[in-house]
């Protein structure tokens, strides 16, 4: 039997692109059939050429075949036609010599169509292992996409957020402005008290130089009456009646003209009386006891006018230091008041809204805060889950019962603001 040596230089390599697959051709491809008399070699043109003669190939085979079978059948001829041997068998050999290189040959393409085979599912494979690659390729181009849009999502999740803290910003930023308001409304209301306070100290300033006022006029008053009477015992003492009723006149119109009307009116007859008298001195010479009888009765309605005018100041200047008493101690009572109020105030506030105490209550440890507040600030703790503190000293406060309400400031803080 013939024998088949194969050698393949250079082997295929697939080419992914585009789900093609091509094919690096090798320079040497050589098949080698080896029999007793000759030798084969086949190049790659010559197994294309022979891929496309295929069929042509398996006629000539089926055509040898009958040949060799004719051929087979002249050896049992020949016993029966004897003398003709010596002369079919220098025939036969040279079909034997073709009938080995048809099974070469034979041999040969079937070794091809197993080879074309084995490249054939070895492209087959390759190809499936491309679609599963291109099948790779497109789940992951996929989970790609699906990864984008999933981005995507988380992206207007966090713009949206970004959105939502804008507008608590601007929330945030409105209730901020609106606490400078209530703070700016605050400092006007402190400001006004502080007005009303500055008008108040004016005003007891003003009393007090008006009760000075008052004291020194009364003084004054009091050294008028003092000259008054002193000037009427002088006038007693003198004899010249026209130099006492000269003098009490003129007296009269320096120091009565503001109080009295009546004395006005009467030192203008008076007045023109002594005009009267000094152009007609010898009729008041005449007449000087007539004078000094009217001057007499005139010193005494005057006297007697003196003396209510007395009794009239006296009961003024009671009354005035009655007034005076009064405003003192009232005067008194509001710089106590002030001093009290000053003291207390810090007392009266409450050290988390810093306004006066909305029914105060006083912890454990002894600091005072409205209700509202302190229960807010504990409610603000327990929703931070901070321990529950005073915010004066942070001495703990365990639950509402250490809170109480602290009646008598409630009654002083009732007390000064009804009043």
């Amino acid at each position: 039997m013939p024998s088949l040596d194969v050698i393949v230089k250079g082997t295929p390599t697939p080419s992914s692109k585009d789900g093609d697959l091509h094919e690096k051709e090798s320079s040497d491809l050589r098949f080698t059939g080896t029999s007793a008399d000759s030798t084969i070699t086949i190049t790659r043109s010559d197994l294309l050429q022979q891929d496309h003669n295929s069929k042509r190939v398996h006629s000539t085979d089926h055509d040898n075949i009958r040949v060799l079978k004719s051929v087979s059948g002249i050896p049992m001829q020949s016993k029966k036609m004897p003398d003709y041997s010596t002369v079919i068998t220098p025939d036969v050999t040279p079909l034997k010599r073709k009938y080995d290189e048809l099974l070469n040959q034979q041999h040969i393409d079937e070794r091809l169509n197993e080879m074309k085979e084995e490249y054939d599912a070895t492209i087959t494979k390759k190809i499936q292992q491309l679609h599963k690659e291109r099948q790779i390729r497109r789940r992951l181009e996929d989970r790609l996409s699906s990864q984008d849009l999933e981005n995507d999502i988380a992206l207007s999740k966090k713009n949206n957020k970004i959105n939502s803290l804008v507008i608590e910003l601007t929330r945030l930023d409105a209730k901020r402005k609106e606490s400078d308001e209530s703070l700016r409304k605050c400092a006007v209301r402190l400001r006004e008290e502080e007005t009303r306070n500055n008008e108040e100290k004016l005003h007891r300033d003003r009393l007090t130089e008006e009760n000075t006022r008052l004291q020194m006029k009364v003084e004054t008053l009091l050294e008028e009456e003092e000259k008054l009477t002193t000037w009427l015992s002088e006038e007693e003492s003198r004899n010249n009646a026209e130099k006492v009723i000269t003098n009490r006149l003129t007296e009269e119109n320096t120091s009565m003209q503001m109080n009295v009307k009546k004395l006005l009116e009467e030192k203008e007859a008076l007045t023109k009386t002594c005009k009267h008298l000094t152009v007609k001195s010898e009729i008041l010479e005449k007449s000087s006891a007539d004078l000094k009888q009217k001057a007499e009765l005139k010193f005494d309605s005057y006297k007697k006018a003196s003396e209510n005018e007395k009794r009239s100041n006296k009961r003024k200047l009671e009354s005035l230091t009655k007034e005076n008493e009064e405003l003192i101690q009232k005067l008194t009572t509001y710089e106590h008041l002030d001093k009290v109020i000053s003291n207390t105030k810090e007392e009266l506030e409450c050290p988390i809204c810093l306004e006066r105490f909305t029914n105060p209550h006083v912890t454990k440890c002894g600091h005072r805060f409205c209700k509202r507040c302190i229960e807010e600030h504990i409610r603000q703790a327990t929703k931070q889950k901070k321990e529950k503190t005073c915010p004066s000293c942070r001495e703990p406060i365990v639950s509402k019962r250490d809170l109480r309400r602290d009646e008598l400031i409630t009654r002083v803080v009732d007390a000064l603001f009804q009043e």
